[in-house]
């Protein structure tokens, strides 16, 4: 069952039609993508992480980028002017990053000769003195080189076999094709790129196009200029034989100018692929904030590698499938607006941008795209049982930009915090995040999106993190149900994990929806420790139970709903707490014969414990010592007089 929803969510009712075409496949397409993109950019790279560059100790404010190119040449050379000030004393020189195979021909400050030293990727300008705190100062430099053969600096033919273009840097392949300071703490305030081109080809960048004008004969110089502040990855162009289709939108918060540079060849899909964008843009705005660069606008630009970019203002796209379309366009708030503030926190870009792009099927389409889409997210999650969406180094190219666990698995986990928080106070946090003024146009951190969970009501939210950020796998349940004649219902919600190593129980409110002959109800566990038991008053037969019907929660393909019998002979066992620590206690549904052969294995089959235990005429409950077990995984069996019972259980640190 739904939680309430916010009455903007009631009003808006606008639907896709049920046959509207999307794609639950992009998510893993666009991580592949990222993941090839950053290897090809990060390699012999991850030094730079260790330069001064890395400290803020002076300020980017604006930003010149003149260069001329050539599709189908793998060159580039042109001016870059730099206005910074510095922000500690002591300083007589500042590095920037730049590619050995760039060469620097000029450098000028304040429009004087400097001195200025190339290696290992480093750009130094130094000074005779020192440089004086919060003096705006203007560096000009005069480059060019063939840039290395990364993505970061494309020029190819596409899949036409027309020469074209594009940059795309993220996360550290600025530097490949023009110096500039590429880092995750200074975002450019004032950007303006200009590109000369051949005159058959057009040239799309961030911001708004501002001239087109002549150089010599045969050369058009596009000019583009961007007043938000941007971070140095998403900085970038992209040159075609384009055709470029205006439209302006008009949107709930106002118009706004959308423009499509697409390959000829593919105009007519495209734009039918396009057709319904507003109602996606309207989705986002209503749930995230206004698109936070409407005073210039927002575009595509189509280019030749497997994916989607999310340049600030003009998203670089392979194609405009809605799921691509709506995960690149979600990035204009969760990367481009607020940045992450380490590339460990990069879950806070992207998982976000596959959670929205999952919340159009929600709110745009028929019931069943959201059902698959929950289906297929939980199916490719837990195909393998290790994993966190925590990234521990990221130096582990395949491990930052995988799909399961970066984009489909932190998706997951907002998911869950939508149900644990409800839709009012999860979204109002999540634009509290988005508005902060702290990393509005800035950069934040996987905590400061945790004090806007907090401050918004949400409950046991270090906890939440603490199991499903940052400890690995997911859980698997069974609820087992028993209605008694008596007209009680007995429910209990056991747990095991997919990760055992960690001993880690996966806190969260578990939904139980039940059924009888007249009523359909939905009741919440609390479920804090596996084998908790609720016992409810229900007079009516119950007909049957669901374990969170609605897939809230990220669990196994193995969880079910067991029906017991406790009239029969049988007994039912169960271990609470678990994990547990210094003392198994083992619980059973009825008074059973005084005789029980109990063992104890570990992970390997070793025999741990063995004891025949025995038990009183009425105990329902027994209790072994494991103070002198180390902490991990094992498996309890219980041999009574009808059948061997086989429980896991992990034995974690005690007090």
């Amino acid at each position: 069952m739904r939680l309430a929803t916010i009455l903007l969510f009631i009003i808006f009712t606008v639907h896709f039609a049920a046959g509207q075409e999307f794609d639950h496949s992009t998510t893993d397409q666009i991580a592949e993508f990222e993941k090839k993109v950053f290897k090809s950019s990060v390699a012999n790279n991850l030094t730079d992480l260790n330069t001064p560059i890395y400290r803020k100790y002076f300020d980017v404010t604006k930003q010149c980028i003149d260069v001329q190119v050539t599709p189908g040449v793998r060159f580039i050379e042109g001016v870059i002017t730099t206005e910074f000030e510095v922000l500690e004393a002591g300083y007589s020189e500042i590095t920037l990053n730049c590619h050995d195979s760039l060469r620097v021909s000029s450098a000028k400050l304040g429009g004087n000769a400097v001195n200025y030293s190339q290696e290992n990727d480093l750009l130094n300008i130094k000074i005779e003195n020192v440089f004086e705190i919060n003096k705006k100062y203007v560096l000009e430099l005069k480059y060019g080189g063939i840039p290395p053969q990364t993505r970061a600096f494309s020029t190819d033919t596409n899949i036409y076999g027309d020469s074209a273009l594009w940059t795309l840097s993220e996360p550290y392949g600025a530097k490949d094709w023009w110096p500039c300071k590429q880092d995750l703490q200074d975002k450019i305030e004032d950007l303006e790129l200009s590109v000369t081109v051949p005159k058959k080809y057009k040239v799309a960048a961030n911001g708004l196009l501002q001239s087109i004008d002549p150089i010599g004969t045969a050369q058009l110089k596009y000019t583009w200029k961007h007043q938000y502040p941007i971070v140095t990855y998403l900085v970038a162009f992209a040159v075609a034989d384009y055709v470029v289709v205006n439209e302006q939108l008009q949107l709930e918060e106002g118009p706004l100018n959308f423009v499509n540079y697409i390959y000829p060849q593919d105009t007519a899909e495209a734009l039918a692929d396009l057709k319904d964008f507003k109602n996606t843009m309207n989705l986002f705005e209503k749930l995230f904030g206004p698109y936070p660069f409407r005073n210039e606008q927002y575009g595509h630009a189509q280019f030749g590698w497997g994916g989607g970019m999310e340049h600030q203002t003009m998203s670089f796209m392979v194609n405009f499938k809605h799921g691509l379309v709506a995960h690149e366009l979600a990035h204009q708030w969760f990367g481009d607006l607020v940045t992450c503030g380490t590339w460990k926190d990069l879950w806070l870009n992207e998982s976000f941008a596959t959670y929205s792009d999952g919340l159009t099927y929600d709110f745009l389409f028929n019931e069943g795209a959201w059902e698959n889409w929950k289906n297929i997210n939980i199916d490719a999650i837990t195909r393998a049982g290790e994993g966190s969406v925590n990234i521990p180094d990221t130096s582990d190219v395949d491990r930052m930009f995988n799909a399961r666990l970066t984009y489909r698995k932190g998706a997951y986990l907002l998911h869950m915090l939508r149900y644990k928080m409800g839709d009012d106070a999860f979204f109002k946090a999540i634009r509290d995040y988005l508005q902060d003024e702290k990393h509005n146009y800035g950069f934040a951190r996987t905590n400061d999106l945790i004090w806007h969970l907090k401050a918004n009501g949400g409950y046991k939210i270090d906890e939440f993190f603490n199991d499903w950020f940052y400890a690995q796998g997911f859980p698997t349940y069974e609820l087992q149900w028993h209605q008694t004649e008596q007209g009680k219902l007995h429910l209990v919600l056991n747990q095991e994990q997919s990760y055992i190593w960690e001993g880690v129980f996966f806190d969260m409110e578990v939904p139980i929806r039940i059924l009888d002959d007249a009523t359909d109800t939905t009741i919440v566990f609390d479920h804090t420790e596996s084998g908790q038991e609720k016992i409810l008053d229900w007079e009516l037969p119950v007909r049957v139970v669901f374990l969170d019907p609605d897939r809230w929660v990220l669990k196994s393909k193995e969880s079910k709903v067991t029906n017991l019998d406790y009239e029969n002979e049988e007994v039912a066992y169960k271990i609470a707490p678990n994990p547990l620590q210094n003392q198994l206690n083992l619980r059973f549904s009825k008074a059973i014969l005084p005789e029980l052969d109990v063992t104890i294995y570990d992970l390997m089959g070793n025999i741990v414990f063995q004891e025949k235990v025995i038990t009183g005429l009425s105990d329902k409950s027994l209790t072994i010592n494991t103070a002198s077990l180390a902490n991990g995984a094992y498996t309890l069996t219980i041999q009574d007089y009808w059948k061997r019972t086989s429980l896991k259980f992990i034995k974690a640190k005690g007090n």
